[in-house]
């Protein structure tokens, strides 16, 4: 949100991208479920009918939701689509349910682990069990912190890119790299903003170095540091990270709550395998073979290199 005078939205990563002095960063749902209609309205202005040029009054819409929904949203969804924007039809569809149809699945266990959150749901025929469904507020967002925290501990400082500019001079027959300090400039930058920038800079590295090991990482020495691997930040710092560095962050993902269980564990949860299991033996026991044998993994959080091999070789481990 733009923080001028009359405020207004911007859509869009590239838009983001551009800084503004006093531009806010706010999400479309709230901590609790609930909708910003507003913001959902810059979103579709800009989206559909600005840069698609849809016509809202001949197209129906779908909109996906997650398993575990609030149905006064919903609701209230339904009736502003309509009386806003004359709509002819509305579908509101669960998650789980496209994820199994995009696999050509009409029955499967899906595993969502997104941005907030983790969402085990038994699909049967093509409908979800709400009722099997496990949820625990585990997601991407909560290990981008977790790594934010180690780098903080470790003394790196995050650069925000609009903090600086890039200047490359050639010295001697080398080009090397000057950094033009803009900080006097950016003063009247948001705060909720320059977190947003560091915490996306954060992101992009862990997407990029963070893994899920075969064998538990904590069991590995301390001082195993045979598998060095270099990351670049944008402001050109250069950072070392070991294998236990660059695993013990997703650890969490399968840990059980104990004595080795990484800070900031989360209430009641002890692994994403756990949930699947759990979740399979909440549900019928007709459909508990099928569900096992048909597990799909959605989210980008399930991305992580070595995930899968991971999951299949502790779900065995815990499976009835």
């Amino acid at each position: 949100m733009d923080g001028s005078n009359h405020s207004k939205y911007v859509v869009g990563s590239c838009e983001l991208a551009h800084r503004r002095d006093g531009m806010d960063v706010q999400n479309l749902v709230d901590a609790d479920g609930s909708l910003k209609f507003d913001i959902l309205d810059a979103i579709l202005e800009k989206s559909l009918i600005e840069n698609l040029k849809v016509n809202m009054l001949e197209t129906p819409i779908l909109f996906t939701e997650n398993a575990i929904h609030n149905k006064d949203q919903r609701m209230k969804l339904t009736e502003y689509m309509f009386e806003k924007y004359k709509i002819p039809a509305l579908f509101l569809v669960k998650d789980p349910v496209l994820s199994a149809f995009s696999c050509g699945r009409s029955s499967a266990l899906i595993l969502d682990i997104g941005h907030r959150s983790a969402i085990a749901t038994p699909v049967n025929d093509g409908y979800a069990l709400l009722k099997c469904s496990i949820k625990h507020d585990i997601g991407g967002a909560l290990l981008t912190q977790d790594l934010a925290n180690f780098l903080q501990k470790k003394g790196t400082q995050i650069k925000p890119r609009y903090t600086f500019k890039k200047k490359f001079i050639n010295t001697d027959g080398q080009e090397l790299m000057q950094l033009i300090d803009l900080s006097s400039q950016v003063k009247d930058t948001h705060p909720n903003y320059a977190n947003w920038s560091q915490l996306e800079i954060v992101r992009e590295m862990k997407e990029d170095v963070l893994s899920v090991s075969e064998p538990e990482p904590l069991q590995m020495k301390l001082s195993d540091n045979a598998r060095i691997a270099s990351y670049e930040l944008p402001d050109g710092t250069n950072l070392q990270l070991s294998a236990y560095e660059r695993q013990h962050i997703a650890e969490k993902l399968f840990l059980n709550n104990g004595g080795d269980m990484p800070e900031g564990s989360i209430s009641g949860f002890s692994g994403v395998h756990q949930m699947i299991v759990e979740s399979i033996s909440k549900s019928d026991i007709d459909i508990r073979r099928d569900l096992f044998q048909n597990i799909i993994l959605s989210g980008g959080t399930c991305n992580f290199t070595g995930f899968q091999k991971r999951m299949e070789k502790q779900l065995p481990e815990v499976s009835p």
